[in-house]
């Protein structure tokens, strides 16, 4: 799953993960990846943690809410935030990956098919 407030970007990242076999489904809003985690169980959560806030860290109460909701779901932080208070914020909350914006998608899309295992399960 993905949930960034940024169509674009979003757009890129899961046209190169379905490339890879991953089905993939994406939010633009915090209501929209919590009805999704409702329905499905990921393996993998790809936040922002900016998604409209201007202190950059609107997402971070997202990355608990997916922790608690599913523990085995891996979580990756794509962000534009470099605070490295923000960061260790995010891992606290649960974050195992913390990746900046705009950072290469390759090293993103490799993360997301180790934390896979090299399986199709969603993303």
């Amino acid at each position: 799953m993905i949930l960034d407030d940024e169509v674009g970007i979003s757009s890129v990242i899961e046209e190169i993960l379905m490339a890879r076999g991953f089905k993939v489904d994406t939010a633009h809003s915090q209501k929209k990846a919590k009805w999704l985690l409702s329905r499905t169980e990921y393996t993998v959560a790809i936040l922002d943690l900016g998604l409209t806030s201007l202190d950059g860290t609107a997402g971070l109460d997202m990355v608990s809410y997916v922790r608690k909701i599913n523990p085995d779901t891996r979580i990756i932080v794509y962000t534009g935030n470099d605070n490295p208070d923000v960061k260790q914020l995010a891992i606290d909350a649960g974050a195992d990956m913390f990746i900046l914006k705009p950072g290469p998608v390759k090293k993103l899309e490799l993360a997301v098919v180790k934390f896979c295992g090299g399986s199709q399960k969603p993303a």
